[in-house]
């Protein structure tokens, strides 16, 4: 079980492909100007909420997460442990594509919704709970951050919480760009929301 008391999310800053219709997932591609200024101005908050204490911080292999940690490390004076673990879902022929050419190749919507594959050599919601849900669990730090992607940080949070399937397939979180989301255990064993897809550090 992991020794986890208290998490902080945080989804990538802007990057490219959000600006230049292409899809998300595997596609590797670097932060825009904005999304520099947004990890900027999220490492700024995240050093309030930090305080002094120590913590474990880890990002996702793919380009736009490691130049958001990075940009966040620069603040907060500690640099970040890449995991392939923390990777986005993983959109198979998709990547790389326009919205367009990926709407004509996605497969028919399927039950149940954790199973669906929406790209041919691609994953499922459920596949990613299986890469991720292990690596939270291995954490042995009590305070960490972790910069990564939407349905990761999804993942994460409903791992947090401790979802069933059906709870999970009926719901859906808003996590935008460089959002903050903060978990803790209060002292009564309790697993609190403090906030969720917070951007007001954004301006």
């Amino acid at each position: 079980m992991t020794a986890l008391k208290e998490l902080f999310l945080i989804r990538h800053g802007e990057a490219e492909h959000l600006v230049r219709n292409l899809t998300g997932g595997w596609t590797d591609v670097p932060l825009t100007e904005l999304g520099r200024e947004q990890a900027r101005r999220t490492g700024l908050r995240l050093k309030e909420l930090l305080g002094a204490g120590s913590f474990a911080f880890y990002c996702s292999d793919l380009l736009r997460t490691q130049q958001t940690a990075s940009i966040i490390a620069d603040v907060l004076g500690q640099g970040a442990v890449v995991s392939h673990h923390l990777r986005d879902i993983n959109n198979g022929l998709a990547a790389y594509r326009t919205r367009d050419e990926a709407r004509a190749m996605r497969r028919p919507f399927s039950q149940p919704v954790q199973d669906w594959v929406p790209y041919p050599h691609g994953e499922s919601w459920r596949m990613v709970r299986q890469r991720v849900e292990p690596f939270m669990e291995s954490l042995q730090a009590e305070r960490a951050v972790i910069v990564s992607h939407y349905v990761v940080l999804s993942v994460i949070v409903q791992w947090w919480w401790q979802l069933d399937d059906a709870i999970i397939e009926a719901t859906s979180l808003d996590i935008d760009p460089c959002s903050l989301t903060h978990l803790r255990v209060d002292k009564y064993g309790a697993r609190v929301l403090v906030r969720l897809n917070d951007t007001g550090h954004l301006g």
